[in-house]
């Protein structure tokens, strides 16, 4: 078997483009990326120069390896000329820069082209590096892809919060803080003189539809904000919660769900725990969520999403009554280094994931341990992912199982370097388990999807980084993120 290696990892799949023959291995219309671990390396999106492989594939035996370096010694070659400077389109992976008409590595060589900086950790030139913070203008932050964006976390604006949606930071003139246990009656909203509930914010009658406001919440690790927060449609409003210290929102004596975000609304939770609804935790329609490094756990069911867009982002969804995320029509989710683990009632028909005319990307994720009863109409047990509709999505670098071994039911997902269960999926790179062992994690009892074991688990190794990936691991931890790197799958990254 030959292995494509990329910046002294290995790819160790066959059937990528680059083990073949570039460009020519993909559909008509798509292009060989030798940065994309997903869909054997196709793409419709044209790849940059240090990514394309337009002609045969860069596999190469130990033998073609060795000798393609010439006698000038690691970083040269002998073989190997070029035209131009910085990445060209001629040189190889392992020396993918021109320079003085020769291809070389840009590790400790000052030969990256116009602007470009070397990222060491993959051997590549690009716009910039997420690993050291270079590339990238003021007010500009450099993104998974290698590329200068706008911001993609609320640590980028430490003045206010960012709004994930635009990449931009929200008003620092409208950043109000809460605090249930130092508040006076009323409280004027800063940090001197905080607000008492976290309803106070949107009561201000001086915030126009569309403006921005940012909550910064504090808790003290016993208090309980009893809220029902609605971000209303005829009025639409961008909200950030920000929590410091141990913040739970929920226990509301009203009906509803905590959070209620209607047309054209967009919220932003960070290191938050939404619990105790009587209805969902979160819900939505027609608008947008995004929850961040936050748990939504003990509601009537975790998140409800109808006609919106859903981020959760090293979160945990669990031990809901119902499903723990449900989408229908038209919604669309990205998770990614998250867990949905313990939702569901044994005799409910409830699902981790439950996806109706709707689309997916789910990305080092773990939905595990989730409870059903039977499947529609009596099937067997569907308690991880169901979809309808005909709408789906992508399952990469992730775990899907549970105990009936039966959990999955999408004909229209793609599995990719996945752990998951249920028989007779069509998984290529994925691994389909025919055993359940709880003692995989930590502790599922308490929703700890941490790997118990590393050395002996199953789904150590399975995963494939690849530029759409994220970056950090459920608890922030940094993956080593460089395109074909092997590592655990799932949301933890031992």
């Amino acid at each position: 078997m030959l292995f494509w290696s990329l910046g002294g990892c290995v790819l160790p799949d066959p059937n990528h483009c680059a083990n073949l023959e570039g460009d020519a291995s993909c559909p008509d219309g798509q292009f060989c990326s030798s940065c994309l671990g997903s869909n054997a390396g196709c793409s419709t999106d044209q790849p940059s120069a240090a990514c394309a492989v337009p002609g045969e594939g860069q596999s190469q035996t130990s033998e073609s390896s060795s000798s393609s370096t010439g006698e000038g010694g690691p970083g040269t070659s002998s073989v190997d000329e070029c035209e131009g400077d910085g990445a060209v389109d001629a040189c190889p992976s392992a020396r993918p820069v021109c320079s003085n008409r020769v291809c070389v590595s840009c590790v400790d060589t000052d030969v990256c082209g116009g602007d470009e900086v070397c990222i060491p950790e993959w051997d590549r030139c690009a716009e910039c590096s997420p690993f050291l913070g270079e590339g990238c203008a003021e007010n500009e932050w450099c993104g998974d892809d290698f590329s200068c964006g706008g911001c993609t976390r609320h640590e980028q604006c430490p003045d206010s919060a960012c709004d994930l949606s635009r990449g931009e930071c929200m008003s620092a003139e409208r950043v109000f803080y809460v605090d249930s246990e130092v508040c006076p009656e009323v409280g004027l909203g800063t940090e001197a003189d905080p607000f008492c509930e976290l309803g106070t914010v949107l009561d201000l009658d001086n915030t126009p539809s569309g403006e921005s406001s940012v909550a910064i919440v504090i808790g003290h690790g016993s208090e309980v904000y009893p809220e029902n927060i609605e971000l209303p449609g005829a009025w639409p409003r961008r909200l950030a919660v920000l929590g410091r210290g141990d913040v739970t929102i929920g226990l509301s004596s009203l009906d509803g769900p905590t959070f209620h975000v209607k047309t054209g609304s967009r919220l932003f939770l960070h290191n938050v725990t939404v619990t105790r609804s009587t209805d969902a935790g979160v819900r939505c329609a027609d608008a947008e969520v995004w929850v961040d490094e936050s748990e939504v756990t003990q509601n009537a069911a975790g998140i409800i999403a109808e006609g919106c867009r859903v981020t959760v982002r090293q979160s945990i969804v669990s031990d809901n009554d119902g499903d723990g995320v449900s989408l229908a029509a038209m919604s669309a989710l990205r998770l990614e280094s998250s867990g949905i683990v313990g939702n569901g009632e044994p005799q409910t028909e409830s699902v981790a994931l439950r996806s109706n005319e709707s689309s997916f990307d789910v990305a080092y994720s773990t939905i595990v341990g989730n409870a059903a009863a039977l499947g529609p109409g009596g099937d067997a047990p569907q308690s991880s992912l169901l979809c309808t509709g005909g709408m789906g999505g992508p399952v990469r670098n992730s775990v899907v199982v549970a105990p009936e071994l039966t959990s999955i039911s999408c004909p229209w997902a793609f599995f990719e370097a996945s752990f998951i269960d249920t028989p007779g999926l069509d998984v290529p790179g994925s691994m389909i388990t025919e055993n359940w062992d709880p003692t995989w994690f930590e502790d599922l009892d308490a929703h700890d999807i941490h790997i118990r074991n590393p050395d002996s688990n199953p789904w150590r190794e399975l995963a494939l980084w690849g530029l759409e990936d994220p970056q950090r691991d459920l608890d922030g931890a940094s993956r080593r993120a460089v395109p074909g790197t092997v590592g655990a799958a799932g949301a933890d990254e031992p």
